[in-house]
């Protein structure tokens, strides 16, 4: 029982050293996506205006000091405006969906880049699961990361043969929308067959791999 005073200041010790690192974390990986999202608009503008990346990068921040707007909101603005805006109902929503997308990109590995699709994005439509697989050379397909799924589903189709409802969006490099009960999504305590969006995943013009995103 004496050893219990000096037990709880270490405890919280403990635990303020973790509140600490994760909130490093955390403020590392929002300078990344910031540094990210500066980026790809500095190469925009130096593609526009035939500047040099560092010219380039001190006019995006001009921008923002004569227009109100923080370096990384009129970063996501130069982005849409070259690559097209996506579908939002606010400049806002604009700016946040492609600092959801630079999120994506500055993830370490696919499962965490699934993670932020389906949090910071999919959640938003809806979505209740992701599956992200890569193509191999022999054209299986294996999960390279997952979210909202179940552990016992993930291990399922880790590995998914050729020839399955998936490979259709392989060969035809085409989206395929509907209700299929041989697709993985199945199982989750849902009323009724849930609906599948199974997207080409492409790299330099080839199909390399696919996504499928499950609604109730």
């Amino acid at each position: 029982m004496a050893a219990q005073p000096a037990a709880q200041p270490a405890h919280e010790a403990l635990a303020a050293a973790v509140a600490g690192l994760t909130a490093e974390i955390a403020e590392l990986r929002e300078d990344r996506i910031r540094r990210r999202l500066l980026d790809l608009a500095s190469g925009v503008l130096v593609q526009q205006l035939g500047v040099s990346p560092a010219d380039a990068a001190d006019h995006v921040v001009d921008l923002a000091l004569s227009t109100g707007l923080s370096a990384e909101d009129l970063a996501a603005d130069v982005i849409n405006a070259a690559a097209g805006a996506p579908v939002a109902e606010t400049p806002a929503g604009a700016r946040r969906l492609r600092r959801n997308a630079a999120a994506v990109l500055v993830c370490d590995s696919s499962g965490e880049a699934a993670v932020t699709l389906l949090q910071d994005g999919l959640r938003r439509l809806g979505a209740q699961a992701l599956y992200l697989w890569r193509r191999t050379e022999t054209d299986c397909l294996e999960l390279a990361g997952h979210a909202g799924a179940s552990p016992q589903e993930a291990v399922h189709w880790q590995w998914v043969p050729p020839d399955t409802p998936l490979h259709r969006v392989i060969w035809t490099g085409e989206s395929w929308w509907g209700v299929d009960a041989r697709l993985p999504g199945a199982g989750a305590g849902l009323q009724g067959e849930p609906l599948r969006g199974v997207m080409p995943l492409r790299r330099h013009g080839g199909v390399v791999g696919v996504a499928l995103v499950v609604w109730p």
